[in-house]
């Protein structure tokens, strides 16, 4: 069914200004008719975005990553999902959308969205140091995690009681091109992330 799906997903991108609505959202989202399953983002920021559709069963169905700009629409064509109940996500920037899509009658009737902050790790590299920052707003443990290019464990400890991490690592004699970072926090959320070194 996935594979179908993405098949039959019908993504079109139009840089019409009338539709875009005046909010303070980076996206919103509507039907386009209550007689179709059609459904549309209207893009209010230019951003990176990612959009998930799950089964019943949280299966991914659908995943897609975009840069998207000011002022455009993303449309898609649900038809080829039968009736039942959906789970659709938007990520973009800190912000994470959830909808409920349900699909009946060849009509997508979709919920308010249950938006949340997200708080994700920041890596940078700036000449042979890498800073890692994270603010959350409890105080879960943060396991971190480096690994070299080989896959082989160079760094691990977990900080408890923190709300607030900032790590630096000096990386002038780390060995390989690459170093990836895993990052395990809020109990079950995991970022990863890959910097060159070299």
């Amino acid at each position: 069914m996935k594979s179908i799906f993405k098949i039959a997903v019908i993504a079109a991108i139009s840089l019409s200004s009338t539709i875009a609505q005046a909010n303070d959202d980076d996206f919103s989202l509507k039907a386009k008719s209550e007689k179709e399953k059609t459904i549309s983002f209207v893009i209010n920021e230019a951003n990176d975005f990612s959009m998930s559709i799950f089964g019943e069963n949280n299966e991914v169905l659908f995943e897609q990553k975009l840069y998207a700009v000011a002022s455009s629409t993303k449309t898609y064509d649900l038809n080829a999902l039968p009736d039942g109940t959906y789970k659709m996500k938007v990520e973009s920037g800190s912000k994470l959308a959830q909808y409920d899509v349900t699909i009946y009658n060849n009509m997508a009737v979709f919920s308010a969205p249950k938006v949340t902050e997200l708080h994700r790790p920041v890596i940078t590299l700036t000449d042979d140091v890498i800073t890692l920052n994270f603010e959350q707003t409890k105080k879960n443990p943060i396991a971190v995690q480096v690994l070299n290019d080989s896959n082989d464990e160079l760094y691990s400890e977990v900080f408890k009681d923190k709300s607030k991490l900032n790590k630096k690592f000096n990386v002038s004699r780390a060995d390989g091109k690459a170093l990836t970072f895993v990052v395990k926090y809020d109990n079950d959320e995991t970022f990863v992330k890959t910097i060159e070194t070299r």
